[in-house]
């Protein structure tokens, strides 16, 4: 029967008349129902069901309820679980007189796992699997001799929260043998059921029914299978795993770092120049923590605290971050493959750090990601990062603080996986540049932004290794280009980290005649710009403002973002527990305060907890202050400090000379305005600190101790005072020199003027003018063009080859020089000349001697331009004159008559005359 309709109630009634029950041998009622129901026999409940699902049969001997006469058999039949077809049941009577035979015997059902491999011993295959991913199956054998099929035939599972009951199915399987399907259940006819399961630890038996018989099997106890989470595999970034070499430990050896000067121990990592390794390197794990930094511990606790288990579920995957990823690809193929067969799990999960998430797009691009679940990018340089030149042309130490930045310079220069983090061509053409070379520093001619064919000639130009530089370039023209398949599209997690002042791009500029190199930051991670670590096309993309690169696996935020991932929760990034994490760039706003000097000068900063940033006693750097950074490019350092810390800033010289000091205001826009302090002398005693307010730095001081005994003796306000375009400002001034004639030709007694003027677009302007590399004047002014006239008395210098130089400095610190040479000669006219200028010039100081010098040179015959045309006759009276004249000035000068100035100049002269006749 059926209800009408939607009903959840349905009722059946039916009256059976019986002349006697004194010879009936058995009575019985079978019922089966979709979902529940109650039987009645003469207003008795005789029986009810009420498992709210359809089924089972249920048998009820009802001969205890009849009487002779008029028997009622009543039904109440309840859709309980609801749906969409109202209640239904089936029920037939089974009745037997005395006086007939009885029915034959039932014989209950037998069940057997199948023989199938895998399935013998347990009836499942495979017995532990992945939550939520691994389907198990479960296969039977039902067997009913009186060839009755199941009735109900199901698998008990019980994950101690509540027993489920799954209906097993026919198995018609390709594989399954004919006489196991062949609907005869006398021989036994296989049956199956397959799903999938959260993780747990679960019990379970099959069970079967005929409708007269039932069966378990286990006879008796349970059987069991494991599911676990997901494999997890952790992948590190560059120098992010232990290497050893004989049987030590070589990196992070923190321990030596400290006390070997220089740390010459790790050149054993250097590689040759195809990138391969010298010397036997072996692998050890990765890197957890060491020293202050912690790397993995922490987020590895936590997803422990999740339920995963170490070498079980969770797996670090170590490799020598010195070679090429494509090779680390290679070798976590491999990885990925041995963790599979070991769990069964038919995907895992990739975390990969920094570098790590090349290793991992690459092993894509070489393998596919048919076993990738879910994978999580974590500051991670798609496009590369500017600091890899930095490590090939000034070292650096990887946030280690006891490393000396030149070891891994010397280390660097031949690893494969160092040039892979350069900026690759899409970066370049995105951003412009990274290198703007003002000051033609690498000498090929050309200047300005460089493009990417540019930069590459310059990194050559610098005797790096253009092998791995070209190799480099076709590494990224695949990886670049990668993007995953729409399924693993919706998996993939990108974590970007922002807001701390990242190298962004190098400026050469020439400060007074030396080429230096400036250091501009950009918003990004310390390590990665922002521009190059969200350059994947990723389902999720999450930003996270003010933390650094290597601490990123260790930041709280981070790993319960990792947690939710993979625990697939849903993220809600308006929740607290996400306050500084979003989907947008929104969060990743950058305003800091950048010191930086050129020169012997180290720079040092202190928060208000006494955390310090900048040079420490162990040869390294400390970046203790939170958002803090820490470059140095030779003599050039780059302090750049969060807003709103209220940092002091302090300095101390290390070698003789001057410096300059530089601070400005940055914003992710790029610098808004700075100052400049030129020419401030240091020696190694020299202390300092710098006096500002970070939100008015046009009103910064220095304040200098020359002698380091804690007095401030001087202090200097700023040179100069940049707006936002001033700083911008890399063109050195145009000096135009219009007098004196190139290579001009002056007689001695003559005044040489210099003439010229200085233009450029950032005032105010500072020139000096130099004869012979002594400065002769200085001048300045507030505005563009800077004239200038110098006039040099001739008698002043000595005869020969002269040079005039200008040098100028716009406000922005931008350099520039000229020069003009010229020659001064001696002739009888500027012999004269020479003569009658020391009159006035204190030269005489007996007048009278003027007089006597002057009637002698009356007695030197005229002479032609051309000395060569001169008579003998005539050369020798000359000669005679000249010879008479310089003794006349040897015998003045002893009687003190004419000074020793006198003496030298008109000697010098008469002797310049006589070798020229």
């Amino acid at each position: 029967m059926w209800s009408p309709g939607q009903q959840r109630f349905a009722y059946f009634r039916t009256h059976v008349t019986l002349p006697s029950t004194e010879n009936i041998f058995y009575a019985r009622f079978i019922t089966i129902s979709d979902d529940d129901h109650d039987f009645y026999v003469n207003g008795q409940l005789a029986a009810s069901e009420h498992t709210g699902t359809a089924g089972p049969y249920l048998t009820t001997d009802i001969l205890p309820f009849l009487r002779a006469g008029d028997n009622v058999i009543a039904i109440k039949g309840d859709d309980a679980a609801g749906g969409c077809r109202g209640v239904g049941v089936k029920g037939t009577i089974i009745a037997h007189m005395q006086d007939e035979p009885p029915p034959p015997s039932n014989h209950a059902p037998i069940l057997a796992y199948s023989q199938e491999l895998g399935y013998a011993t347990d009836g499942v295959n495979p017995d532990k699997g992945t939550a939520d991913l691994t389907p198990l199956i479960f296969k039977a054998i039902y067997t009913d001799e009186d060839n009755d099929p199941p009735a109900s035939l199901a698998v008990s599972i019980n994950n101690g929260q509540g027993v489920d009951l799954a209906n097993l199915a026919p198995d018609t399987g390709a594989d399954v043998s004919a006489v196991l399907k062949d609907g005869n259940y006398t021989n036994g006819e296989q049956f199956t059921y397959a799903s999938t399961f959260s993780k747990g630890q679960y019990q379970y038996h099959f069970e079967a029914s005929d409708t007269e018989g039932s069966t378990r099997l286990p006879a008796t106890g349970e059987l069991d299978f494991v599911i676990d989470l997901q494999p997890v595999i952790l992948i590190p970034g560059i120098a992010g795993s232990e290497l050893f070499h004989n049987g030590e430990e070589i990196w992070m050896n923190v321990g030596k770092m400290t006390f070997d000067i220089g740390d010459d121990f790790l050149d054993v990592l250097a590689m040759n120049a195809q990138g391969q390794s010298v010397e036997n390197i072996e692998v050890g794990d990765i890197i957890l923590e060491k020293s202050i930094l912690n790397i993995w511990v922490n987020l590895i606790e936590d997803l422990e605290g999740a339920g995963y288990v170490e070498d079980q579920t969770l797996f670090v995957f170590p490799y020598d971050w010195r070679g090429d990823n494509r090779m680390a690809a290679e070798l976590l193929n491999d990885f990925i493959n041995e963790k599979r067969n070991e769990t069964t799990a038919p995907k895992v999960d990739l975390i990969a750090h920094s570098m790590g998430g090349l290793a991992a797009k690459q092993y894509i691009i070489q393998h596919g990601e048919a076993a990738l679940d879910q994978l999580i990018f974590i500051g991670t340089p798609h496009y590369g990062a500017p600091k890899a030149l930095k490590v090939l042309l000034y070292g650096d130490q990887f946030s280690i603080p006891v490393l000396d930045p030149d070891a891994l310079m010397r280390i660097a220069g031949n690893m494969s996986s160092v040039y892979q983090l350069l900026p690759s061509q899409p970066y370049v053409e995105e951003n412009e540049t990274y290198f703007i070379d003002w000051a033609d520093i690498d000498e090929d001619g050309i200047t300005g932004k460089l493009d990417f064919s540019q930069t590459q000639a310059l990194i050559g130009n610098f005797d790096l290794n253009t092998f791995l530089r070209d190799d480099a370039q076709t590494f990224h023209s695949s990886l670049d280009n990668w993007a995953p398949s729409p399924a693993l599209h919706a998996r993939t997690h990108n974590i970007v980290g922002c807001g701390v002042g990242t190298p962004g791009t190098f400026i050469s500029f020439d400060d007074n005649g030396d080429k230096t190199v400036l250091l501009r930051t950009v918003s990004g991670d310390e390590t990665v710009p922002l521009h190059s670590a969200r350059k994947v096309n990723a389902g999720s993309v999450y930003y996270i403002s003010g933390v650094t690169h290597a601490r990123m696996p260790d930041n709280s935020l981070i790993r319960q973002l990792v947690r939710d991932i993979l625990g697939d929760n849903q993220i809600d990034l308006q929740e607290d527990a996400y306050e500084d994490i979003r989907a947008g760039v929104g969060n990743c706003s950058f305003s800091a305060t950048g010191h930086s000097v050129h020169s012997p000068v180290h720079l040092h900063a202190y928060d208000a907890l006494g955390n310090h940033t900048g040079p420490n006693a162990q040869g390294g750097i400390d970046e203790e202050i939170p958002g803090s950074s820490y470059n140095v490019l030779g003599d050039d350092k780059f302090l750049v400090l969060p807003k709103g810390l209220q940092a002091t800033v302090s300095m101390e010289g290390t070698g003789n000379g001057i410096f300059r000091y530089d601070i400005a205001d940055i914003t992710e826009e790029g610098e808004q305005g700075g100052v400049r302090f030129f020419d401030l002398p240091v020696t190694p005693q020299t202390k300092g600190e710098v006096v500002f307010d970070e939100d008015n730095i046009a009103g910064a001081i220095l304040k200098l101790d020359a002698t380091g005994d804690g007095q401030f003796e001087q202090t200097a306000p700023p040179s100069s005072v940049l707006d936002a375009e001033g700083v911008e400002d890399f063109v050195s001034p145009v000096i135009s020199l219009t007098a004196p004639a190139p290579d001009a030709v002056f007689e001695h007694h003559q005044i040489a003027a210099l003439h010229g003027s200085v233009t450029d677009d950032t005032a105010p302007l500072n020139a000096a003018i130099s004869l012979d590399g002594t400065t002769a004047s200085e001048l300045d002014s507030p505005a563009s063009p800077l004239a200038f006239a110098h006039s040099l008395p001739l008698p002043t210098v000595p005869l020969g080859a002269h040079t005039f130089s200008v040098s100028a400095r716009d406000a922005a610190g931008n350099y520039a020089a000229a020069a003009a040479s010229f020659t001064v000669i001696a002739t009888r006219a500027s012999f004269r000349g020479l003569l009658d200028w020391g009159l006035t010039h204190g030269w005489y100081p007996d007048p009278k001697v003027h007089k006597l010098i002057a009637k002698a040179l009356d007695q030197l015959p005229p002479l032609p331009a051309e000395p060569r045309v001169l008579p003998s006759k005539l050369k020798k009276v000359a000669v005679a004159v000249i010879h008479g004249i310089i003794k006349l000035l040897d015998t003045a000068y002893q009687q003190r008559k004419i000074t020793e100035e006198a003496r030298n100049m008109l000697t010098g002269d008469l002797v310049y005359v006589r070798e020229h006749l």
